[in-house]
């Protein structure tokens, strides 16, 4: 099973792989945002580059994101993947198909999470992450149940990315408007494209995605 969110910075994609993978744990999670910045972390030439370019709120090449993609999918055939912020053009579409292709595996589902700027521009602004397991956070909205302890690993380490301010935000949205609606096109063509009101309370969001994975058998009934 290969499942990919599709939608812009901020919309929630993050919070719902959490919700997803706490029903089947066995599910692997790939999230580009995060390989790129191991990438950066590691401190390399090309790690500084791909900083410079999130900085400025731009995508990498499509090229350089199907080389890290790749690589991750060779390594996890034989697991269901979720795949979180890619495709996120439609050469990135075409080429994930002819890469799923070789390995005799196909997108069964697309969820495009669908939201307005304001409210992304709410949620981005005031989220912060865990440092050591990526668990995403809000100032308002989503806040550890323990002040200054994440959830998930109990670490008390937090952070804000660099790029989530509001210069860089509508920057990353005109480009992913510019960008991303070919692929979106693409997929809605394909017939494997659900929307996803993403303005919308978390619980209800992970209702309308847990309904369509059940309505084309990709979960049980009430799971």
């Amino acid at each position: 099973m290969i499942i990919v969110f599709f939608g812009p910075p901020g919309s929630g994609k993050g919070t719902q792989v959490q919700e997803l993978r706490k029903k089947s744990k066995d599910l692997f999670h790939v999230s580009t945002g995060e390989l790129l910045r191991q990438e950066i972390a590691s401190g390399s030439d090309l790690g500084h580059k791909i900083q410079s370019k999130i900085d400025a709120g731009k995508f990498i090449t499509d090229d350089l994101m199907m080389q890290f993609v790749a690589d991750v999918v060779r390594k996890n055939t034989k697991k269901d993947i979720i795949f979180d912020g890619f495709p996120r053009t439609l050469n990135q579409a075409i080429a994930f198909d002819a890469l799923l292709g070789v390995e005799n595996l196909k997108i069964d589902i697309v969820f495009d999470f669908d939201v307005d700027a304001q409210v992304l521009m709410e949620r981005i602004c005031g989220r912060f992450i865990c440092q050591k397991c990526g668990a995403v956070y809000h100032e308002k909205n989503r806040k550890p149940k323990i002040d200054g302890v994440c959830d998930q690993c109990g670490s008390s380490h937090f952070d804000k990315r660099s790029d989530d301010t509001a210069e860089v935000l509508k920057t990353r949205l005109n480009i992913y408007e510019e960008k991303t609606l070919p692929a979106k096109k693409y997929y809605e063509n394909k017939g494997i494209l659900k929307r996803v009101d993403a303005s919308l309370p978390s619980w209800e969001i992970t209702h309308q995605i847990s309904t369509a994975l059940t309505e084309v058998g990709l979960m049980k009934e009430g799971e």
